[in-house]
């Protein structure tokens, strides 16, 4: 079967990702871990706020989990774990309740600022049920694929 594929659109407006958000934050997957739910709340929020500079290890500490102003983050590994944790959630979201999202959030790894981008649309040539709902899948994980991809690349042109 082939499938056509349209590439990732950048443009995701403010209200697109606070009902990205939601929609994650409702899911079965962030029902069952409340400190995900917090965490990516809290980072959603401070990007759409214009604040992406400031989310740090040691300001996620404080503000979500409630550390002191004397946590270091070189000696607790909390915040590392707890983005590791997220990263899997967002992961398995998308890839089963959140397959058919228009927004897709991400975290690229070794940072704390969350991604939005719209998912690529994708045209199966043949419309059987069983062979759409494939190219569904694939194009999903074309989506993902491509945009860790395209982090990854840009945190090495940036530096």
């Amino acid at each position: 079967m082939r499938v056509l594929t349209l590439p990732l659109i950048a443009d995701v407006t403010e209200a697109d990702k606070i009902t990205a958000l939601e929609l994650v934050l409702q899911s079965k997957a962030m029902a069952r871990s409340s400190r995900n739910s917090q965490l990516l709340k809290y980072l959603v929020e401070q990007e759409c706020a214009g604040k992406s500079d400031e989310i740090k290890a040691f300001t996620i500490a404080v503000d979500v989990y409630g550390y002191g102003t004397d946590f270091d983050a070189g000696e607790n590994s909390i915040v590392r774990a707890q983005m590791n944790s997220l990263r899997k959630r967002l992961l398995s979201y998308y890839k089963e309740e959140g397959l058919n999202d228009g927004i897709v959030i991400s975290i690229p790894v070794g940072r704390y600022v969350p991604t939005f981008n719209r998912r690529a649309s994708c045209i199966p040539v043949f419309s059987r049920t069983g062979f759409r709902a494939r190219a569904i899948a694939m194009c999903s994980e074309t989506a993902s694929l491509v945009s860790c991809f395209l982090s990854r690349q840009l945190r090495r042109l940036i530096g």
